[in-house]
């Protein structure tokens, strides 16, 4: 996969694509004329066989194409949702330390607020650069250190303790669900298919004898079309990297409402 392509800004990598396979189906279209269409002219019937095997390809990589834009879709959204879960979690964490004695609960308190505004102003930017962080790592460990270093003095503070590592145990889960997602992605072997599929798809059309400015007109529509499904597949492939990708917003929420100490 060329990662570079995540760099590019929405508009322009949408364009990038989608004329790419313009600008080579038209390419292929002219020089297939003076070339190949010379012999397919002696087959009567050429246009027709050529015709039928385009239709049925198409249905084929059609179907392909669905689910493979479906399978980046699903994965986008339940990133998507994870993030969401972790900001929640945070937030009740939030809530639980809030609730612990002087000093602790100072302290449990900057170390969330530190590890939220971190995550937003540090991690994220990493991410959509394809870079796992892992500075997060060590401050997670540091409230870990912090909360067992916590000795509860009655019932009420017990029940609180157990449930605010409860809580931590799994923001861990969803953190790591969070970064696991930084660099999965489509197999390369797909893709690889993907871009075989839409090449044959493009040949088929050059075979085709017609006037040329009907030629350029419909091979340029159908790989227009292709390179739009390529490029949305490409876009949610990696959702937290490049421009079109899941923000921090949910975290950024949860940071001004509850973390963030007020102006002045």
């Amino acid at each position: 996969m060329f990662y570079w392509i995540y760099d590019l800004p929405t508009w322009a990598l949408g364009a990038l694509i989608s004329l790419g396979f313009v600008a080579i189906a038209w390419t292929g279209t002219i020089a297939f004329r003076a070339t190949v269409h010379k012999r397919l002219r002696s087959e009567r019937r050429a246009n027709d066989l050529i015709g039928f095997m385009l239709s049925s390809f198409s249905v084929i990589y059609g179907v392909l194409l669905g689910l493979i834009a479906v399978a980046a879709y699903q994965s986008y959204a339940n990133t998507e949702d994870t993030v969401s879960r972790e900001a929640a979690s945070l937030a009740s964490m939030y809530h639980m330390v809030a609730n612990y004695p002087p000093p602790a609960r100072q302290a449990l308190e900057l170390a969330v607020g530190q590890y939220t505004l971190q995550t937003i102003r540090v991690d994220w930017p990493q991410q959509q650069r394809g870079v796992t962080p892992t500075e997060g790592s060590r401050r997670i460990t540091s409230l870990y250190s912090v909360l067992l270093a916590f000795q509860p003095r009655d019932s009420a503070q017990i029940i609180l303790h157990t449930a605010t590592l409860d809580e931590l145990n799994r923001y861990v889960e969803l953190r790591r669900a969070r970064l696991a997602s930084v660099e999965a992605g489509i197999p390369a072997v797909l893709w690889f298919v993907v871009m075989v599929g839409a090449l044959l798809n493009i040949i088929l059309i050059w075979l085709l004898d017609m006037e040329l400015h009907v030629h350029l007109i419909l091979g340029g529509m159908l790989a227009f079309f292709i390179g739009l499904v390529v490029f949305i597949i490409a876009a949610m492939d990696h959702p937290l990297r490049g421009t079109v990708s899941i923000s921090s917003g949910a975290l950024q929420s949860v940071y001004d409402s509850l973390m963030k100490e007020p102006a002045g």
